[in-house]
């Protein structure tokens, strides 16, 4: 009865300002779901973050120090020589972690008896480099990388992971090992970095296709440097040193693996 009786003082008006009443309700909802997700896609992360590669990762694995004495190994400090490659979000060139992480896992493995040769004009000309790992038949050859998503702002924000290239040609033994290798050292990076970690057989890549007649070779994308948060990480030394080990991890893990296999 009382609702009859206010429709009836001004029916019109009076519908008119309840619809009034619930726009702007639904306006201000709207409004606030989006600051929420908003906030809550820049802090979520940001808190996630500070525990990505927080601890000093998993301790290499306790082979002998002369596990690699026979073996040689290239690393190659992806676009070194060519230009910055990937820049993140605050302008952390590429290049530069692929360097640093690449002259760590070196020295790593040169602690484990390997024969290790660091390619410094990386992948300038890649003839070049091409032409320098096949006259050292190296017994695996390592391109260092950090990824990048497109310039789409949700995707930056969020993808990162580890991956790890072989080539996807199956004719020769050393094509077919660098599956083994691949797998070893993706394993390592998702244990010491706390990142998921895939596996992807590669086709288009020179960097692999060289090296699938005569040598075992992987590329290695540590991890994501188009991600906002992962590109602080990867500006501290400590944090690049983890990726290192995580490398020279997998690759300890592969040869002994190997040998295993031989016998």
């Amino acid at each position: 009865m009382a609702e009859s009786n206010t429709y009836h003082t001004d029916q019109t008006g009076g519908v008119a300002v309840v619809h009034k009443h619930r726009t702007r309700e639904w306006i201000v909802i709207v409004a606030a779901s989006a600051v929420v997700l908003l906030v809550g896609s820049y802090v979520v992360p940001r808190i996630l973050s500070l525990t990505w590669y927080r601890t000093p990762g998993k301790p290499l694995p306790s082979y002998p120090t002369g596990t690699l004495r026979d073996k040689t190994i290239v690393i190659n400090p992806g676009h070194a020589g060519r230009g910055p490659g990937a820049v993140g979000p605050t302008g952390l060139a590429e290049v530069n972690v692929n360097l640093d992480v690449a002259r760590r896992c070196s020295l790593l493995l040169k602690s484990f008896g390997a024969h290790v040769f660091l390619q410094a004009a990386g992948d300038a000309d890649l003839n070049e480099v091409f032409w320098e790992a096949k006259r050292l038949q190296p017994d695996l050859w390592v391109s260092v990388h950090h990824n990048s998503a497109p310039r789409t702002w949700p995707i930056v924000l969020w993808r990162n992971r580890s991956e790890v290239y072989y080539s996807a040609s199956k004719t020769t033994d050393a094509a077919k090992e660098s599956e083994k290798a691949a797998q070893a050292i993706a394993r390592h990076l998702g244990q010491h970095l706390g990142l998921s970690a895939q596996t992807f057989a590669e086709t288009e890549r020179k960097h692999l296709e060289a090296g699938t007649g005569t040598f075992t070779a992987v590329l290695v994308e540590a991890s994501y440097i188009s991600n906002p948060f992962q590109e602080r990480l990867l500006a501290m030394p400590a944090k690049r040193e983890l990726e290192a080990r995580a490398i020279c991890a997998g690759v300890l893990d592969y040869f002994v693996g190997q040998t295993r296999r031989v016998r």
